[in-house]
């Protein structure tokens, strides 16, 4: 059988990308709201590693210039899940 792989986002490893672009820019929460189009209320969460919208992380991730895979962590599947898989397929 062959094998799968999850992805999960890290949202704290993001969050902290965020903080620390916007902090290294010398950036307020509202000069990157008007950068990049997210509320700062949300940024502020998301610096806190909160999950957010799709639309947001990649949002951030242009005003971050980095690519959404970044932030991806990979997770295989469990045997115990891929075994109920197989007895779905038999």
């Amino acid at each position: 059988m062959e094998a799968h792989t999850h992805y999960k986002l890290d949202y704290r490893a993001f969050g902290a990308a965020v903080r620390d672009r916007r902090k290294a820019l010398g950036h307020s929460l509202r000069k990157v709201e008007k950068e990049s189009g997210v509320t700062h209320s949300v940024i502020n969460s998301v610096e806190a590693g909160k999950a957010c919208q799709a639309e947001t992380f990649f949002n951030l991730c242009k005003w971050l210039e980095t690519v959404p895979t970044t932030f991806m962590q990979e997770k295989p599947v469990d045997e115990e899940i891929e075994d109920e898989e197989e007895k779905e397929v038999t």
